[in-house]
């Protein structure tokens, strides 16, 4: 049977632009729902440890999606041993030989299937474990601009209450208590965010228990200064990946479909749903408005061709010419995902260089702000400290960010380039 061809995970959206954020995870501490509510774990010592390795083996052994494939191998290998078993239907069937070679460009087609499910299965387990640790670094920033904001509130209190600077009044107690509300909100958003990032992760491992955490062994994204080639990552796309594979294994079996219908003198012929399962997946969608994204062309086969002999082998060759073209498509866009893909990682490396320099400044200039202001007087204001400290930390989030946003590249990757690309390092403890 024809299935349609699919040019990326269902459970993982197409990548244009900046979309391969749109499921971010926010920034969260790490959480168990219960209700509407979080409940912080009291026991994180008890919660088990699992790096990106470990928890890739534990996907590859549990996934539906895995198993899935695996089992579309096994109904075709199985469907070939059928036909080939067909030794005496060859005197009554003429088009049985053409058959048996169109049933190899299922089992090519289902073993491409198997293979880009499993990058699938790896860009899940990591988009999701890095999405954890990076709300876990985020939720560290916004504790931080907090228990900040708050020192300066009891300052400024204090200092309104003794009118030790003139310089200070309920502005100020006003101005810290926006930014309370502020970083407040950013917490909210973490909270929210871990337990998002873990049903996630679960339903790509293949967990159905709901209470199943872990602790990521690795805690800080460390921004990879790795070079990556541009055409390379296109070249691999173009050879490995598995859409490409299947859309090629459609070709084929269309182009044999021809002479299956030269050697059938019936009005009807079957075709080669009968003999083979060119296997694929679902297309994506188009998108045509600011998130453009091409969608690709649906394969056709019906299941019998109809008309005399000459008839039907011209709409073989008919539906031969548009396997190609839908082939062609297929490869197009595995193109552009790949150099979008690549653009986002320039892009986002070359953000988290600048800010990461800038929040480093930031934050040198606030400390030492804060470790020199004098609650009695100076030249210092407190307006100066909480401004430079408001800075600091949003700066710090925005580099974190682009680090996040970086790393989701490197790991994207690994899987448009089929494998070709092998994603380095991208935590460190």
């Amino acid at each position: 049977m024809l299935h349609r061809i699919r040019l990326n995970s269902s459970s993982i959206k197409w990548i244009i632009g900046g979309a391969v954020v749109a499921m971010q995870f926010a920034i969260a501490g790490e959480i168990t729902l219960a209700q509407d509510s979080p409940i912080i774990v009291k026991n994180p010592s008890k919660v088990p440890i699992y790096n990106i390795e470990k928890l890739r083996e534990m996907g590859r052994s549990n996934s539906s999606t895995i198993k899935a494939a695996q089992l579309g191998i096994d109904g075709v290998a199985e469907k070939q041993d059928a036909i080939h078993k067909m030794r005496f239907l060859g005197i009554i069937s003429k088009d049985l030989p053409v058959r048996k070679q169109q049933a190899q460009t299922g089992m090519t087609a289902a073993t491409a299937n198997y293979t880009q499910s499993e990058l699938d299965l790896n860009f899940s387990i990591a988009y999701t474990y890095v999405s954890i640790i990076y709300a876990n670094q985020q939720l560290d920033v916004a504790e931080r601009g907090i228990n900040d904001l708050n020192t300066l509130g009891d300052i400024a209190k204090e200092i309104v209450k003794t009118g030790s600077r003139n310089d200070v009044s309920k502005k100020q107690i006003d101005q810290i208590n926006v930014y309370l509300n502020l970083f407040n909100g950013k917490k909210e958003e973490a909270v929210q965010g871990v337990p998002r990032a873990k049903a996630a992760l679960r339903e790509a491992l293949g967990v159905s228990d709901i209470n199943w955490d872990l602790q990521t062994a690795d805690k800080v994204l460390a921004l990879s200064n790795i070079e990556v080639n541009r055409a390379s990552v296109i070249a691999e796309a173009q050879s490995r990946r598995g859409e490409i594979v299947q859309a090629q294994s459609a070709v084929d079996a269309t182009c044999l479909e021809v002479k299956a219908q030269e050697k059938i003198r019936a009005f009807a012929g079957k075709t080669f749903a009968s003999g083979s399962d060119i296997h694929a997946n679902i297309l994506p969608i188009a998108s045509l408005d600011e998130n453009y994204r091409p969608g690709a062309i649906a394969p056709e086969m019906p299941g019998n061709l109809y008309g005399s002999k000459k008839s039907r082998v011209n709409q073989a060759k008919i539906l031969h010419e548009r396997a190609q073209t839908v082939a062609d498509k297929a490869k197009s866009l595995v193109v552009l995902e790949a150099e979008n893909t690549y653009l986002r990682w320039i892009e986002n490396k070359n953000r988290a260089i600048s800010y990461l320099k800038s929040a480093e400044e930031a934050e040198k200039l606030a400390s030492s702000l804060k470790e020199r202001f004098d609650p009695r007087g100076g030249k210092i204001t407190l307006d100066e400290v909480i401004t430079t400290g408001i800075q600091a930390n949003t700066i710090r989030i925005a580099a974190n960010e682009a680090i996040y946003k970086a790393t989701l590249a490197l790991i994207a990757l690994e899987r448009v380039s089929g494998g070709g690309f092998i994603a380095p390092p991208i935590t460190k403890k």
